[in-house]
């Protein structure tokens, strides 16, 4: 599936994406910022129709009028902004592993 069209899904149906795209959106938790925060600025950026580039994501938030006084922006901006996994990310089907923690089950 299209990563930025399962974040657009998942931010309109408020619920979190694939871990595949989570991974490449930095909502897997790798960051210090919340990822129930960054998925917040997520849906204000998708409600306003702003292009959401994961490469220049922090330069993006800066820029969004409306997240500025946000508290959950005001949080990612704290804890140093959105994270991007610079890793290739895979998937377990079985315990659903996401590449960040450190251990796995043995069918990855």
């Amino acid at each position: 599936m299209n990563t930025e069209k399962d974040l657009i899904i998942a931010c309109k149906n408020n619920v979190f994406p694939s871990i595949h795209t989570m991974s490449l959106y930095g909502l897997n938790g790798e960051g210090k910022a919340s990822p129930i925060d960054i998925f917040e600025c997520y849906k204000v950026l998708i409600k306003e129709n702003i292009y959401i580039n994961p490469k220049n994501i922090n330069n993006i938030l800066e820029r969004c009028k409306s997240l500025q006084n946000k508290k959950f922006y005001q949080r990612v901006k704290r804890n140093g902004g959105i994270k991007i996994s610079d890793q290739s990310i895979k998937e377990c089907s079985k315990c659903f592993y996401n590449g960040i923690l450190p251990t796995c089950c043995q069918s990855t």
